[in-house]
C-alpha cells in the first residue's frame, strides 16, 4: 500500500512539474510587438484629454490604466475605445464618438497576429454553447438569471444595444457588462480579449499567448491530462 501510495505521490509530482514548465515554456514567448510611432500611430492629443478627465473622475481606472504597458507606451482612452459613425455600438460622450466595447476586431489595429490566433480557436466559439442543447440544464434548470450571471460571464453572449433615445449605442443590461471568452460582437468578431488579459490592466497572463492556438476547451483539456 506505501509502495502505490509513493509511485502516486511521484506521478503526481511529476505531472506537475511538467505543467509547471510547459507554463513557464510558453509564458516566456515573447508575442510580435506592433509596428509604429507613439503620438504618430496611436496617442491623440484628443484622447489624453480623456486621460486627464479619467485621472480625476475615476482615478481606480486610471492608475490600472497608467501602470499597463499600454499606458506606459502611451495608448490612451480613444485609441481602444474611438468609434466610427454608423456603429451600432456609438455614443457621443465629452464631444468624441466612441465605444464601451473593444472588441477582438479593435486590438487587431495592433494585435493582429493575437488576433488571427484567437479568432479561429475553439475558445472564440464558446458563445455557441448558449440557446444549443448543451446547455439545457442552464438554460431550462437555471433560467435566464442563472444564465445572466453564471453562462455568459464565462462563455460569452450576444451583445445587445439601445437604438435610440437618450441611451442610443450603449449595451442594454443583461448582455453587458460580459468579458466572455466566446462573445459576440457588434462588428462580427467573436471573443473578448479581456477575458484573459484584464479591463485597463492589460497584462500578459502566463501562457496566455499559447492559449491563442488551443483548439479544445480547458476542462476537456485538464481532464484528458
Amino acid at each position: 500500500m506505501k509502495s502505490a501510495n509513493r509511485r502516486g505521490a511521484t506521478l503526481s509530482l511529476g505531472t506537475a512539474l511538467a505543467g509547471l514548465a510547459m507554463i513557464f515554456q510558453f509564458g516566456t514567448a515573447d508575442a510580435a510587438r506592433p509596428s509604429g510611432e507613439a503620438g504618430v500611430d496611436w496617442g491623440s492629443e484628443k484622447g489624453q484629454e480623456c486621460v486627464d478627465c479619467h485621472m480625476t473622475e475615476n482615478p481606480g481606472l486610471y492608475w490600472e490604466w497608467n501602470h499597463s504597458a499600454h499606458g506606459q507606451s502611451g495608448v490612451n482612452c480613444l485609441d481602444c475605445h474611438q468609434a466610427e459613425e454608423g456603429d451600432i455600438d456609438a455614443y457621443m460622450h465629452e464631444e468624441a464618438l466612441i465605444s464601451i466595447i473593444v472588441t477582438p476586431k479593435d486590438c487587431s489595429k495592433c494585435h493582429k497576429t493575437e488576433f488571427e490566433e484567437m479568432d479561429g480557436s475553439h475558445h472564440a466559439k464558446a458563445g455557441q454553447i448558449l440557446g444549443s442543447l448543451d446547455n439545457l440544464l442552464g438554460e431550462v434548470v437555471g433560467g435566464p438569471a442563472a444564465v445572466n450571471a453564471g453562462c455568459r460571464q464565462c462563455h460569452g453572449g450576444i451583445l445587445e444595444f439601445f437604438t435610440e433615445g437618450k441611451q442610443k449605442g450603449q449595451p442594454k443590461p443583461g448582455t453587458w457588462p460580459n468579458t466572455g471568452i466566446g462573445r459576440v460582437n457588434p462588428d462580427g468578431s467573436l471573443g473578448a480579449c479581456t477575458a484573459c488579459h484584464g479591463r485597463h490592466r492589460f497584462f500578459p497572463r502566463p501562457g496566455a499567448y499559447a492559449r491563442h492556438l488551443r483548439q479544445v476547451p480547458c476542462r476537456s483539456r485538464s481532464s484528458a491530462d
